[in-house]
């Protein structure tokens, strides 16, 4: 709605995020597909079949390319076992578990997650070894987004790096465009993050 507001007014303006389809304003953020793609693969080479993709309710524009990304990998690669499960939650933690304990009591729970929000990381770590499960032993991890937090966390959370200073960047070149001229170009600037694999992503056992 706030994108379209400003679209509607023909305002200048960026996004400092990705923008929904059809919105036909300049933006700049991370490479959300990409990082889709490579979880999947990461997940892939290491004989994961059962994936399961965790993502808040909220539905923001950066998640959802993440979500198509993501279970599109895992469709193309002919992954016949099982389709990847897509679990929504809503902010609090107790709502996030509750939903969780219905796919870790399946007798083909998922082996390996992928998770955006990083407070959800933290839920999901502790519910997993509060039920036995250990990590990467029994389900594998690979958490979106990044926190200092998870830096705590032992074994050590495989995440993405956001490009933070690349991004800083190019919103200050778009910025100098709409100053100078009154108008930026039509243009959707994506940066790869880094991976940093850590010690949560192992193969099947």
């Amino acid at each position: 709605a706030v994108q379209e507001w400003f679209c509607g007014r023909s305002l200048p303006a960026i996004s400092l995020g990705s923008v929904y389809d059809g919105i036909p304003m300049p933006s700049i953020d991370t490479d959300y597909r990409s990082m889709g793609r490579h979880a999947a693969g990461v997940f892939l080479r290491h004989g994961h079949r059962r994936p399961a993709w965790i993502i808040p309710e909220a539905n923001h524009a950066g998640d959802l390319e993440t979500e198509q990304s993501f279970i599109g990998t895992f469709r193309e690669s002919g992954n016949k076992t099982a389709p990847c499960r897509v679990i929504r939650h809503g902010e609090s933690s107790a709502d996030l578990i509750q939903k969780l304990s219905a796919v870790l009591s399946a007798k083909d729970r998922p082996t390996a997650f992928f998770i955006v929000n990083r407070l959800a990381t933290t839920a999901i770590v502790t519910e997993l070894y509060s039920r036995g499960l250990r990590i990467p032993r029994d389900i594998s991890l690979i958490s979106r987004d990044y926190d200092q937090s998870l830096e705590w966390i032992r074994p050590s959370i495989a995440h993405y790096v956001p490009p933070v200073r690349r991004i800083a960047s190019g919103i200050c070149r778009l910025v100098s465009e709409i100053a100078g001229s009154g108008v930026a170009r039509q243009q959707h600037i994506r940066i790869i993050p880094e991976f940093c694999q850590a010690e949560s992503v192992a193969a099947v056992p």
